[in-house]
């Protein structure tokens, strides 16, 4: 492997409380109850609409759009309030500090940029690219295409890193190999269900990988 991609939420760094709370100030400003962690787990990894649609239980449309503003209105300010990189993942970072490193989220772009900015993450990752209007959201290869014109590296040399579907289907639809993590937002024994061709149970496996 030259280049090594990698999810955010879920894979390189926590931030499940920071949504929970976003979520749960957004829904009781329609009186709707609180969520508990894991269930706001479950709903996180198709990015920000389908997080409060399934949050607000599929709601109307004008009813959605507003969850919204109040997600992104409350999240603006607190993303950053508990959010942190997994154990050992900056152990692992510094493990493959001679590879190309890349960070593809569905996340908003700039709430990834200011999160790995925050974490003092930046210096590994040539490219940081999130949720934006001219890239469609994994399962789409399109930002794993992008990454690899920019870094100019084949995907026979590449591998997609993440927690969840998303990011083995994505992986596989742009021809790169692919990795899932079961210390994240998803069960690896369920990820296994997507055929990716490496798992690792923990940041330490992780590191042991793709010498």
């Amino acid at each position: 492997m030259k280049l090594l991609i990698f999810d955010l939420d879920g894979t390189l760094i926590d931030t499940l409380q920071d949504l929970t709370n976003a979520v749960n100030y957004s829904i009781r400003q329609f009186g709707y109850s609180a969520l508990n962690r894991q269930t706001v787990q479950r709903f996180v990894g198709d990015g920000m609409y389908k997080l409060m649609e399934r949050s607000m239980q599929d709601p109307p449309e004008q009813l959605l759009k507003q969850g919204i503003r109040y997600f992104q209105q409350y999240y603006s300010r607190h993303h950053l309030d508990e959010t942190k990189p997994y154990d050992g993942i900056r152990e692992m970072l510094e493990h493959y500090n001679d590879y190309q490193k890349a960070v593809l989220t569905n996340k908003p772009e700039v709430y990834a940029q200011e999160i790995v900015n925050h974490l003092e993450l930046s210096a590994y990752f040539g490219m940081v690219v999130g949720a934006k209007a001219d890239i469609s959201l994994k399962p789409s290869p399109e930002g794993i295409s992008l990454i690899l014109e920019q870094m100019k590296v084949l995907p026979r040399d590449t591998i997609m890193i993440g927690d969840s579907g998303n990011d083995i289907l994505a992986g596989k639809a742009a021809g790169v190999k692919t990795c899932a993590v079961g210390y994240g937002f998803r069960d690896l024994e369920n990820l296994k269900a997507f055929s990716p061709d490496f798992t690792a149970e923990s940041p330490a496996v992780l590191q042991t990988l793709f010498e």
